[in-house]
């Protein structure tokens, strides 16, 4: 019997869900001491310090707070080559843990979620949204363009 390969993932709490996020597309998770909200606009929550560069801070949702206490700021790779930065930020609403997937562990989830940027999932029978990456980082770029850009 062959064994099912084992996808490393972060379960990150995120405006009050459990998002599911291949570790492959993050870059670091750190202190969001430097984070800073500034003029949301839609997406954009704010931007933040990451190894001397500015960063976009994306917004899950229109509820999700951009600082709480115990939160972590997740670092994400950019993907669809639509933002004009190669990382970009969330801020998480606590510590993520590691999680390793199978496709034995996988399977569809709630269909309530009504969002088609979030498929919910069941890993290892535990609820959680596997974000879109490709169509929410189109809109943190138009919210970037929005707001003017990213200044260094």
């Amino acid at each position: 019997m062959a064994e099912s390969q084992s996808i490393r993932c972060l379960v990150v709490p995120v405006g009050g869900v459990q998002w599911l996020v291949p570790a492959a597309v993050v870059a670091e998770v750190t202190d969001p001491g430097t984070a800073v909200p500034e003029g949301a606009h839609d997406r954009l929550a704010g931007f933040a310090d990451w190894r001397g560069r500015r960063i976009p801070l994306m917004r899950p949702d229109d509820d999700t707070p951009a600082t709480h206490g115990g939160s972590r700021l997740l670092v994400l790779k950019a993907l669809s080559g639509t933002l004009p930065v190669s990382h970009y930020g969330i801020v998480t609403q606590g510590i993520p843990r590691i999680a390793s997937v199978t496709m034995d562990t996988l399977a569809p989830g709630d269909a309530g979620v009504d969002d088609e940027r979030l498929i919910p999932v069941l890993a290892a029978g535990e609820s959680a949204l596997l974000p879109r990456l490709d169509a929410l980082e189109p809109e943190l770029a138009s919210a970037l363009a929005a707001a003017g850009g990213v200044n260094p």
